[in-house]
């Protein structure tokens, strides 16, 4: 007796690639949230380490790294090379760099691709106002942190977002849609002070 050897039909063969289809369809959402929780989470965290490097530079020199908030992209540039101790993107490794850390005192660490000479400009989609080069100190999103420090020493910082707010050191990220906008308005941004 002869025993023959079942095959799938093209029927069945549709139906498997089918339902593989539809369980990748419900994974790849599920993917994508997780990655994004992953950036949010980050992001979070380099906030809390700004805000820890201005505090401890404030600590050891007895002011802040700038007589105002860093609200332009050059002075932010300098903000984070105070605080890295390392020249970032667009100044040479001179030492004059680092006047306001005569000290040279790391106050926050930087990653890897932080950094003089680390890349050209990569500008992210839909912010060219906040466009990064490859080397700066960016949030996941690939925009500067939006830095705020009380200055004048009395207690109260305003931002582009809230007025008022107790406290000393804000940061802010723009998050994945990387545009600017009130807290009603924009509420994919990550805060300090939420």
């Amino acid at each position: 007796m002869k025993i023959r050897k079942r095959k799938f039909t093209i029927i069945e063969l549709l139906v498997v690639i089918a339902i593989i289809g539809v369980l990748m369809g419900m994974l790849l959402p599920a993917v994508s949230a997780v990655r994004q929780n992953a950036r949010k989470t980050k992001a979070k965290a380099e906030i809390n380490g700004i805000i820890s490097a201005i505090k401890q530079y404030e600590q050891t020199y007895g002011y802040f790294p700038f007589n105002s908030s860093p609200t332009t992209l050059a002075n932010y540039r300098m903000l984070m090379e105070y605080l890295t101790n390392y020249p970032g993107p667009g100044n040479s490794a001179s030492a004059t760099t680092f006047v306001a850390n005569p000290r040279a005192q790391r106050f926050l660490d930087a990653p890897s691709t932080y950094g003089y000479g680390k890349g050209t400009i990569d500008t992210p989609t839909g912010a060219s106002a906040w466009a990064t080069e490859r080397g700066d100190y960016a949030d996941p999103w690939g925009s500067f942190y939006q830095v705020y420090i009380d200055t004048d020493y009395n207690g109260v910082v305003d931002t582009d977002i809230d007025t008022g707010l107790n406290g000393t050191v804000f940061v802010y990220s723009l998050g994945p849609d990387i545009k600017k906008g009130t807290t009603t308005t924009n509420k994919d941004n990550i805060y300090s002070w939420k």
